[in-house]
């Protein structure tokens, strides 16, 4: 059983975390950490990477203490796209998620993304408030 964890590190909620690691280890599965950022954010903003890794890794560690398997993947694409293909390709059986608390465009993207999973995936959506 793996347990995908999506992460949006500028609006990333610890709470989130904490479920998804618990939800993993309850289902005695493998949790795989994935934030999906654009090729643009990834070329040209080296501190929204550095701290979006330092966010997974950080997970990671508390995943590992609470006995959990877990793996960091930093993916580039369209967020709904990217987080579906992996999904498929380990055979997700959740997604989990925060909602975003940012507003305006940036909200409605969010919403889209959510939108999105639910309508496209194979497998359960959890956003976690």
């Amino acid at each position: 059983m793996n347990v995908i964890l999506a992460i949006d590190a500028q609006s990333f909620s610890s709470k989130t975390a904490k479920y998804a690691i618990e939800y993993a280890k309850r289902m005695g599965g493998d949790l795989v950490i994935l934030a999906v950022l654009s090729r643009k954010e990834l070329e040209e903003n080296p501190r929204l990477v550095k701290f979006t890794q330092i966010v997974m890794s950080r997970i990671k560690t508390e995943a590992g203490d609470e006995g959990v398997d877990a793996k960091t993947l930093l993916e580039s694409g369209p967020p709904v796209e990217s987080i579906l293909l992996e999904a498929d390709r380990i055979r997700a059986t959740a997604i989990i998620l925060s909602p975003s608390l940012k507003t305006g465009m940036d909200k409605f993207m969010i919403g889209s993304v959510s939108e999105g999973l639910i309508r496209g995936a194979k497998c359960p959506i959890i956003i976690v408030k």
